[in-house]
């Protein structure tokens, strides 16, 4: 077999090579990681309960897990409004026992929080899923308010929004966040209602001339939401 006998014969099988690796989808898709490409969406949410009222907007990004398709997890930035009416809030100091920690009413709270939060969630069936998600690191900013004494305070005085929100546990959590659980159902394509439960933290502070003191309320109240996204 001379020389061109042999580099036709190669051609041919480089050429027949690359027409089966464009026939063959699964040969032209690359490797893919542990997660799969992100999904936006966006979504608005109300709830109510224990004299608080809570209107929330946020924008999500979810990943699908390539070994586990049904789960996905995320993230996002949420815009948080909490209302109500004369509402009681404990000072928040794990450094002071229970028992011995003051509390102030406070009428009219209105606070004001943007937040970044993770999010997951699991496909039960199709088009039914379960989920959470929770603020995690953000600013908080509202109106200041007159904390009047209500047990172991002894004299009123002016509080202000906790700028800085910080996911820490319990007490010593900073601000104000939100966190959700929650069963979605899909209604159409690109749109889903979410209702489960919310419980949220609040919180205030009073300056450093008036003593420092930092105060939180925490609450828990059903909400309803609507998702706008795939």
């Amino acid at each position: 077999m001379n020389l061109q006998s042999r580099l036709l014969i190669i051609a041919l099988l480089v050429l027949s090579a690359r027409a089966s690796a464009q026939e063959d989808p699964e040969a032209q898709q690359p490797r893919r990681g542990p997660f799969q490409r992100a999904t936006r969406s966006a979504g608005f949410a109300f709830g109510s309960g224990e004299q608080t009222t809570l209107f929330a907007a946020s924008v999500g990004w979810d990943h699908s897990l390539t070994r586990l398709p049904r789960a996905q997890v995320g993230y996002g930035v949420r815009l948080n409004l909490v209302s109500g009416s004369t509402q009681n809030f404990t000072e928040a100091d794990p450094n002071i026992p229970p028992a011995q920690r003051t509390s102030i009413l406070i009428e009219d709270p209105l606070l004001v929080a943007v937040n970044f939060f993770a999010q997951a969630q699991f496909a039960l069936l199709a088009g039914v899923a379960a989920g959470f998600n929770i603020d995690a690191i953000g600013i908080g900013f509202g109106p200041s308010r007159v904390g009047v004494p209500s047990a172991g305070a002894t004299a009123d005085s002016t509080v202000s929004a906790q700028h800085f929100n910080l996911l820490q546990g319990g007490i010593r959590d900073r601000g104000s966040l939100n966190s959700e659980f929650y069963v979605a159902f899909r209604v159409r394509a690109r749109v889903a209602i979410r209702v489960g439960f919310a419980h949220a933290v609040s919180g205030y502070e009073v300056s450093r001339a008036g003593g420092g003191r930092k105060y939180q309320r925490f609450v828990t109240f059903p909400f309803a939401a609507i998702r706008l996204g795939r």
